[in-house]
């Protein structure tokens, strides 16, 4: 989007697959770093996952769509 807003004249079509080129809050930061801190060789099952998870990611349904 950045390119085709600064050169509009180079570009004859554009599909949009994300929202409006701008900076926003880092708010899944603290997220990632759950996810990237499981030892999965250490869990025989996703429920043992999810309990990991759960101090990290309180929100049942935020922790269910990984």
């Amino acid at each position: 989007m950045c390119f085709a807003l600064n050169y509009p004249d180079l570009v004859e079509k554009l599909i949009v697959v994300d929202m409006a080129p701008r900076a926003y809050a880092p708010q899944h930061l603290d997220i990632l770093k759950a996810l990237i801190s499981l030892d999965l060789s250490s869990f025989k099952n996703r429920k043992e996952m999810e309990a990991q998870l759960a101090g990290a990611i309180p929100d049942v349904v935020v922790r269910n769509s990984f």
